[in-house]
């Protein structure tokens, strides 16, 4: 089953916080346009909202992961976290 929007935007959230503190998340939010032609503004920087539409494939249970490994819960690894989303890059 495909993630909810607002999981996407979340997961955008956590990629954009993160891209300071890991290469990947990094060249994952360098590797997402500013503007589209959905927004076309130049003066302002979309990439959030661009890379939550980029993230269709990812599925419920996989944001579910991303955001419990976010969040510090046991078990659930960051690392294992980055995998998933590199991997659909």
């Amino acid at each position: 089953m495909q993630a909810t929007e607002k999981q996407r935007l979340f997961v955008a959230g956590i990629i954009d916080k993160l891209r300071h503190y890991h290469k990947d998340f990094q060249e994952v939010m360098e590797s997402t346009p500013r503007n589209n032609d959905n927004y076309p503004d130049t003066r302002a920087d979309y990439r959030i909202l661009i890379l939550a539409e980029r993230l269709k494939s990812l599925t419920r249970g996989q944001a579910e992961y991303i955001i419990k490994a976010y969040r510090g819960f046991q078990g659930f690894s960051i690392i294992k976290a980055r995998n998933i989303i590199t991997s659909m890059f």
